[in-house]
């Protein structure tokens, strides 16, 4: 019997011994694959994806990387855009809606109304946009971060992380919903507050509500500045430290821990 050639033997065990182990058959593992409405890439770098709209169950990665991810209508998926200076911009956001931009300094706008699940943007300076009203959880993390709510924010609590923070909203309404400064000196502007909550929390926040009705206006720790308009129902108290509180008159709520 003639023997195999060196070459054909060598790829003859080779082929044995891969199949002996298990390899031979196995598929690698496919790479992530953006919603097949979009267009785009996401890797670790730099990415333009843009969607004219993502489903429920439809998720946007795109990793690490300055990106910029568009969403022209409605965004009922889940937007992670990982570490970087993140841009997304989408129409209106749906029940099923998620945005995490993870670290970096990132710009989330909502051209129209979030009733999404939340909006997270991680610790970095961010900035949060939306022009229309808002019933989803907002937490903007660690930064100089800046919320602004054009329309009514209608439930659930917004978080500004540390750092100081500016936020303007403009109708902050349903009994039960809350803005929140957290740590750091922040401004919180509310033009119309019903039935809410408005707290500095820690540091010396500068707090201003035109018109309060029934709201309740926390200074928490720190040296506060609060000013409620004429007619204002509802609470304020300064919280511990030495605070200034202003009220228009009349005022005909209650005010307590006011130094100044």
């Amino acid at each position: 019997m003639t023997g195999i050639p060196l070459r054909r033997g060598l790829a003859w065990l080779a082929s044995t011994a891969l199949i002996a182990f298990g390899v031979v058959g196995l598929t690698s593992t496919p790479a992530l694959a953006l919603p097949a409405q979009c267009s785009g890439t996401e890797t670790n770098g730099p990415d333009t994806i843009v969607c004219p709209f993502l489903l429920p169950g439809q998720t946007i990665n795109s990793l690490g990387g300055n990106d910029t991810i568009t969403i022209l209508v409605n965004a009922n998926g889940t937007v992670n855009s990982g570490a970087g200076n993140d841009i997304i911009t989408a129409g209106n956001v749906d029940s099923a809606g998620n945005f995490d931009t993870g670290l970096g300094d990132d710009t989330v706008r909502i051209l129209g109304n979030h009733a999404g699940n939340s909006i997270s943007t991680g610790d970095g300076n961010d900035f949060v946009e939306v022009t229309g009203n808002n019933s989803g959880l907002i937490n903007t993390a660690g930064g100089a971060d800046r919320l602004v709510i054009h329309g009514t924010a209608l439930a659930d609590d917004m978080h500004l992380g540390s750092g100081a923070d500016f936020a303007n909203i403009n109708i902050l309404a349903v009994d039960g919903n809350s803005l929140h400064g957290d740590g750091g000196d922040d401004n919180l502007t509310v033009t119309t507050c019903n039935l809410s909550t408005v707290a500095g929390d820690d540091g010396g926040d500068t707090i201003d509500v035109t018109d309060a009705n029934g709201c309740n206006v926390l200074g928490g720790a720190g040296n506060d500045n609060i000013h409620e308009g004429a007619e204002a129902t509802g609470t304020v108290d300064g919280g511990a430290g030495t605070d200034m509180c202003t009220e228009d008159i009349p005022f005909l709520g209650t005010e307590s821990n006011c130094e100044v």
